[in-house]
């Protein structure tokens, strides 16, 4: 069984259900000092490449951010198995201290293993701006906190952030921001 791609981590942790799982994992463990913790996240995933570790207390998904981790208790059983699959099949492939396959397994500064998936040779991996604006309106929707006036404005809010720091065009955040009014006009 030849080990996964990073394309295979993108489909088991951020498509569907599972992007908005981990969208609101990674927000809710932004660290304290983080005055916007939903638009700093977003703009993350937006912004950075897919580059996998998996450690002993989860996985980190996105390059230059290692403490962006999804813990193991907040996996799917299908995800769990993923990983778990993964791991040993690295285990089989890992020969005298050399990557091969695409994964490298390493001892961490301080203790600790990791296992980083190599993503030289593959094409940038990158979630789409509408992507990961409809798993958020998803959320915001599913949470019942606000009312749709404010759920709207929320959306709005985190969409202009998100323009300010991500590079994408005016037609995609057109898009967008029809989409959220399609969204919220429904209800």
């Amino acid at each position: 069984m030849p080990l996964p791609t990073v394309d295979a981590f993108v489909d088991n942790f951020l498509k569907g259900r599972d992007l908005e799982s981990t969208i609101c994992t990674l927000c809710n463990a932004r660290e304290q000092l983080c005055t916007d913790p939903i638009s700093d996240t977003l703009s993350i995933m937006l912004n950075s490449t897919i580059s996998v570790s998996i450690t002993e207390t989860g996985m980190s998904l996105f390059k230059g951010h290692p403490t962006m981790v999804i813990p193991f208790n907040r996996m799917t059983k299908l995800q769990l198995q993923f990983l778990d699959d993964t791991v040993r099949e690295s285990m089989h492939y890992k020969s005298g201290g050399h990557s091969t396959s695409g994964h490298t397994a390493a001892v961490q500064m301080g203790g600790g293993s990791i296992i980083l998936v190599n993503t030289a040779g593959t094409d940038t991996v990158a979630l789409t701006f509408l992507d990961v604006i409809k798993s958020f309106i998803s959320l915001l929707k599913n949470s019942q906190v606000y009312d749709t006036w404010s759920q709207r404005a929320i959306c709005q809010i985190v969409l202009q952030r998100l323009s300010a720091t991500t590079v994408t065009s005016q037609d995609v955040i057109r898009v967008c921001s029809e989409y959220i009014e399609t969204e919220f006009s429904q209800t």
